[in-house]
């Protein structure tokens, strides 16, 4: 409850001529101006800061920018506590799905795994490359084109041309017509601020799972 008060109030519009309105409009200047020279601020800057192919930048950790000092400003910006937290939720994330996958396999000769919202796809891909191709049906989905194009990018480096890879909105209800045994939304739901949208979502996602199928998913109820 104090998370959702807190939210509300941050929509709030500031008063023109206050501190905070001041200081966050310097902070907009920068991370659009001198930002740039960081390689993280500026793909946050053209994709989006929660997109896919700025959570792929976060989670591969390796500062970059143009000269000395855009490598050092985005060395800064990685190790931001949030980012810090995101790399720590993959690392969890891909032991649960690690977990999950070779329990379904041991009900199943063959099981079907869908991703609604994978970015670029990188915890799936660590996860599915230590299972035997033939035995896990892969689809990777987001609606993004960008994030379609990491996702598949990161699939070829790992040599997983085998994963199929479609565009689509996990918003639509005519994008839930089949059953899957595992099902994935991480770093999705916790950025809608809509709560009707992510239970409708949710409820299309339960209805694709037979009994004993898994949906895992992840939240973040307070951002440091």
């Amino acid at each position: 409850m104090n998370s959702r008060i807190t939210f509300d109030n941050l929509k709030q519009p500031l008063p023109t001529y206050s501190l905070k309105n001041a200081y966050y409009s310097s902070v907009r200047a920068i991370l659009k101006t001198v930002g740039n020279l960081s390689d993280g601020i500026r793909l946050g800057n053209k994709f989006g800061f929660d997109s896919g192919v700025m959570l792929d930048y976060v989670y591969k950790n390796q500062a970059s920018g143009k000269f000395f000092v855009g490598k050092l400003i985005d060395r800064l910006y990685l190790n931001a506590v949030g980012w810090k937290r995101i790399r720590l939720r993959k690392v969890l994330l891909t032991e649960s799905l690690m977990k999950v996958v070779s329990e379904q396999l041991n009900r199943k000769a063959r099981i079907r795994y869908l991703d609604l919202a994978c970015g670029g796809g990188e915890y799936d891909i660590e996860v599915l490359k230590h299972f035997p191709a033939p035995r896990v049906e892969a689809e990777l989905r987001d609606y993004k084109p960008e994030n379609i194009a990491q996702a598949l990018n990161n699939a070829e480096r790992s040599h997983q041309n085998h994963l199929r890879f479609k565009q689509a909105d996990a918003f639509d209800d005519d994008n839930y017509r089949e059953k899957w045994d595992v099902i994935v939304s991480s770093g999705f739901w916790e950025i809608i601020d809509d709560d009707r949208l992510v239970k409708l979502c949710l409820l299309n996602a339960a209805r694709c799972l037979d009994p004993g199928s898994v949906l895992v998913f992840t939240i973040q109820p307070h951002h440091p």
